[in-house]
């Protein structure tokens, strides 16, 4: 299955995958062990309906958006704003990961293995450089913003981090962020305003319902997610 994103109709390759199979993995393992306390971690992805759900629910949506991203053998699916928040889960959950990572580090708790230490700084950096920095002419952002030739994974700077998941989110969402729209301003999910319609959310894309996920399915799920093997920044 591939995913419309703004680039077109396309699966993640390379790092990207990487870092998105990363991600989904151990977001899968913190709601399978924090259950419905989850949200407690500061994941949140601005979409009610879906930071609401339960866990199964959102380990089933998960595993068809990983399965959506990969597998170019099925049809992008049809886009509803509980599957593209599902895709987001991820980034925020990166954002959390970063933060407590950086945290650490300047709390003075530094772990002598650089493989821990920047684990997730790591991944979404390598990502970051093989398929942002590659085609980046100018940023979309004030001048002199960037110091790209001082940045690499080792850096603390949150602002930057958060500039730089943001932008791979752009590559699979894009930048309306349409997905929290009913939380940010409910008028315009009614589909007549101009905002509504340039922005495709009609009546199809706001479809509420996410539907019983049992144990069963969401056990099926756990073990998909899990099947998807990567590379690891530090062994390439």
């Amino acid at each position: 299955m591939a995913w419309r994103t703004p680039l077109g109709d396309r699966t993640l390759a390379g790092t990207e995958a990487d870092l998105f199979i990363a991600a989904v993995q151990l977001l899968a393992e913190d709601l399978y062990i924090f259950g419905d306390n989850f949200d407690e971690l500061g994941s949140q992805t601005g979409n009610p309906l879906f930071d609401t759900a339960t866990t199964h629910q959102k380990l089933y949506l998960l595993n068809d958006c990983l399965s959506a991203l990969l597998n170019r053998a099925i049809p992008p699916p049809p886009l509803t704003h509980i599957l593209e928040a599902a895709v987001y889960l991820p980034f925020a959950y990166l954002k959390i990961r970063i933060e407590a990572e950086v945290e650490t580090e300047l709390e003075g708790n530094i772990d002598t293995d650089e493989r821990t230490r920047y684990f997730f700084r790591s991944f979404v950096w390598k990502a970051y450089q093989d398929h942002v920095l590659s085609d980046w002419e100018a940023p979309d952002i004030e001048e002199n913003f960037w110091e790209m030739e001082s940045f690499d994974r080792r850096s603390t700077n949150l602002d930057y981090w958060e500039i730089i998941v943001e932008d791979l989110v752009h590559r699979i969402l894009g930048k309306c962020e349409r997905w929290k729209i009913t939380a940010i301003d409910p008028s315009l999910a009614d589909g007549a305003h101009d905002i509504s319609i340039r922005l495709g959310i009609t009546d199809d894309y706001l479809r509420n319902r996410i539907g019983i996920v049992t144990d069963d399915m969401a056990r099926a799920a756990y073990r998909e997610i899990h099947r998807w093997s990567i590379n690891v920044p530090w062994t390439n």
